[in-house]
């Protein structure tokens, strides 16, 4: 019987992996991330894009 190639491995970790997220929680958080960006022009852009990450990772993890 054949070894496991890395490659499959990688596949069936990357196919475990994105059967885990809940898309309508990603799709939800993404738009608060961009909704923050927008409403806060007063900060510089790399400020907005630090902060816009961080609202979408706590918006998915919230839902």
């Amino acid at each position: 019987m054949a070894e496991p190639s890395t490659a499959g491995v990688v596949v069936a970790g990357v196919i475990g992996a994105g059967l885990m997220i809940n898309g309508e929680a990603a799709v939800g958080a993404l738009c608060g991330g961009c909704v923050y960006f927008i409403a806060h022009a007063e900060l510089s852009i790399p400020s907005r894009i630090a902060l816009s990450l961080v609202s979408v990772v706590m918006g998915y993890m919230a839902a």
